[in-house]
């Protein structure tokens, strides 16, 4: 369902019946029942929300909760290093949005080396985004309909999930009216906002395109035919998006580290 600003409605969508009901919502219900904090997009946008968390639509790292993290994570941490660490995700130093994101991928995955005073000495210390051994102590959060300003474009793409307040993954969820072509239309999507809000996509780990009949998931720029079909297991059906088996695969918090996991194989 996400989109532009100020996309208007089918003309022959009933609005008891709208993509948001029929395949955000169930989804989103999911992944409260897997574990994750679910709040609306319009709590987030500063043009809507007062004492929002967020400055401006433009931002898109939730910043006072990643500073939060970086603290409990790296409690040897000063402010200023915390500080330090935040910008680097904030402003990442790249040519572009392809350089960006493995320059990012290196540092979620291998932690960053920052120097701070430590006694009558400056050493170099290693900073973590994420608790990889104890993944209940990070925080996933899972935004529906999360406002993001471009140079031109303002979208809000159906799902961001953010751990420890940065985003990571992107869904474009299509109704099951849409059948096989949905997917397609989900992926389409997916690149589209890559160029429109694309500081969106510089911390992305994983991008899930789905709907009733099946999903796929790739990285960024990655074309149509270089996105992976999830494939079910046994006996897994699609029997409804409530209870979506491709979502519990993928994003089910655990030790296994299923986001990161689906990420690494995305990146090699």
């Amino acid at each position: 369902m996400g989109d532009h600003l100020g996309s208007p409605l089918p003309e022959n969508m009933n609005p008891k019946f709208t993509e948001d009901t029929l395949s955000e919502q169930p989804v989103i219900e999911q992944l409260k029942r897997l574990g994750y904090a679910c709040i609306h997009g319009d709590e987030f946008d500063p043009e809507l929300t007062e004492d929002c968390e967020r400055t401006a639509r433009r931002d898109v790292v939730l910043i006072s909760r990643l500073e939060k993290k970086l603290a409990e994570i790296n409690p040897h941490l000063t402010e200023e290093s915390i500080n330090k660490a935040i910008r680097r995700v904030t402003h990442i130093q790249a040519e572009g949005l392809m350089e960006a994101n493995r320059i990012f991928h290196q540092d979620l995955t291998a932690g960053i080396s920052i120097d701070q005073d430590v006694g009558a000495k400056r050493q170099k210390l290693t900073v973590r985004y994420v608790d990889f051994d104890n993944p209940d102590k990070n925080e996933f959060l899972a935004v529906n309909q999360f406002w993001a300003k471009g140079p031109k474009e303002t979208c809000r793409p159906d799902i961001v999930i953010f751990i420890n307040g940065i985003p990571i993954v992107v869904i474009e969820c299509k109704s099951p009216v849409a059948k096989q072509m949905g997917i397609q239309k989900a992926i389409d999507q997916l690149k589209r906002y890559q160029e429109e809000i694309p500081q969106l996509f510089n911390t992305n780990q994983l991008l899930i395109a789905l709907n009733l009949f099946g999903a796929k998931y790739g990285a960024i720029f990655a074309e149509e035919n270089f996105f992976h079909e999830w494939k079910a297991s046994g006996d897994q059906k699609f029997p409804n998006m409530a209870d979506h088996p491709s979502v519990k695969e993928m994003l089910e918090l655990g030790t296994k580290k299923e986001i990161f996991q689906h990420g690494d194989a995305l990146q090699s």
